[in-house]
């Protein structure tokens, strides 16, 4: 069931040494490494130590501290990902993981390297927390059969049988922990979104890109996403047609990321005469995401596969209020008239919602100001203070 973070009845502030185990971590960009990476810069800036256990990536040759790089079993190379799996067999990690003194073990998936996190866990009586980051079943598409066996069964059960070997549960979002009660998980599940990093000095760098995608006059909107099936982006675009022919003010709509469907996408922004209007911009680094959403007006948003709206929050944090298609991670962030609006996948009623800021300029500040606000809660040291109660709740109910 879901439960309210234990707050004022673990006193004990010893540092503590977290491990985490993580099917993929950087140089891969996606949501799971970006919530770890945050999570223990977080919890590091606190003064504890984790030690996150991750893959080797072929080609991958940076040295970062207290990140165990552990060997493939094999890279597969599929059309829309690629998957390392890490050969969680070798006894080497057995004796890695035994040269540390952890109070703790954070797993990030409930299969594959999950499994050996709770394996070395349970073997040294240590509790374990489980984030469950990802709604396996909405990725069905994307499997080469099986689909919808995947989809209405096994994607289920696998997070229902894993769940009850751990002793907590985290969900980004409330929407995610109603889903793991739904399955009949019986093990406590804390709501614990991922922190945002926040800039508190201006950079030069905003006005740069602002400068280069548009003038004075001109209203920039901007997308952060993988450019795949499940981000929905040909909506998207299709919206920014409707947006050209719906008002009369000069915008542009940038798109950052990188994927398998950018080529389609591009052709799409061809055939419907965008090009001067949306463009592809591909990859920026991560560090440098920030300042395009503080370049930004509006951030616009299509994907209906968020498990967190993670991108949102961030947009929020560059004072960017956010346009979006009504889904779960996104129905969580987002509160209507305040921060953004959400709206069905309905391009006419999600153009009326964007037009609707647009063309106010009060009401754009307003929400841009309010958005800003919004997001100051989810910053990393307020989500690791958070994360930091759950962990003394579950040593406290390990030893008693």
């Amino acid at each position: 069931m879901i439960e309210q973070l234990p707050i004022d009845e673990i006193v004990e502030d010893r540092p503590l040494t977290i491990a985490m185990f993580t099917n993929n971590y950087f140089p891969f960009i996606g949501g799971v490494p970006i919530s770890i990476h945050r999570l223990a810069s977080g919890l590091r800036g606190l003064g504890h130590r984790v030690v996150i256990f991750a893959p080797q990536y072929p080609g991958d040759d940076t040295v970062e501290e207290d990140v165990v790089r552990l060997k493939l079993l094999v890279y597969l190379k599929c059309k829309l990902f690629h998957f390392p799996i890490v050969n969680i067999f070798r006894k080497s990690i057995d004796k890695e993981f035994e040269t540390y003194d952890f109070d703790l073990v954070h797993v990030h998936h409930p299969f594959w390297m999950g499994q050996k996190g709770v394996s070395l866990a349970r073997a040294s009586q240590l509790p374990v927390t489980l984030t469950f980051h990802t709604r396996y079943d909405r990725y069905y598409k994307n499997l080469p059969f099986l689909k919808l066996f995947f989809k209405k069964f096994w994607s289920h059960r696998m997070v229902k049988k894993f769940a009850v070997l751990c002793d907590s549960i985290i969900a980004p979002v409330d929407s995610t922990g109603k889903y793991l009660e739904h399955l009949g998980v019986t093990q406590p599940i804390y709501v614990l979104p991922t922190g945002v990093p926040y800039v508190t000095s201006e950079s030069t760098k905003a006005k740069e890109i602002r400068e280069a995608y548009v003038n004075d006059d001109e209203i920039l909107l901007c997308s952060v996403s993988r450019l795949a099936t499940e981000k929905n982006l040909s909506f998207l675009i299709d919206c920014m047609e409707e947006l050209r022919s719906t008002t009369k003010l000069k915008f542009r709509c940038i798109i950052v990321g990188e994927g398998p469907e950018k080529k389609s996408l591009q052709k799409i922004i061809t055939n419907k005469r965008l090009c001067g209007l949306v463009t592809l911009i591909g990859n920026v680094p991560h560090d440098q995401i920030h300042d395009y959403y503080t370049a930004s007006d509006v951030f616009v948003f299509a994907s209906t596969s968020e498990t967190q709206g993670m991108v949102l929050i961030e947009a929020m944090a560059g004072r960017c209020p956010v346009v979006a298609v009504s889904s779960g991670g996104v129905d969580d962030v987002i509160l209507d008239g305040y921060n953004g609006y959400k709206s069905p996948e309905d391009k006419k009623l999600w153009v009326k919602q964007l037009v609707s800021i647009l063309e106010d300029p009060h009401t754009l500040d307003t929400m841009a100001e309010q958005a800003l606000e919004y997001s100051k809660s989810y910053s990393e040291e307020a989500i690791a203070k958070r994360a930091l109660q759950i962990y003394r709740h579950e040593l406290e109910r390990s030893h008693t």
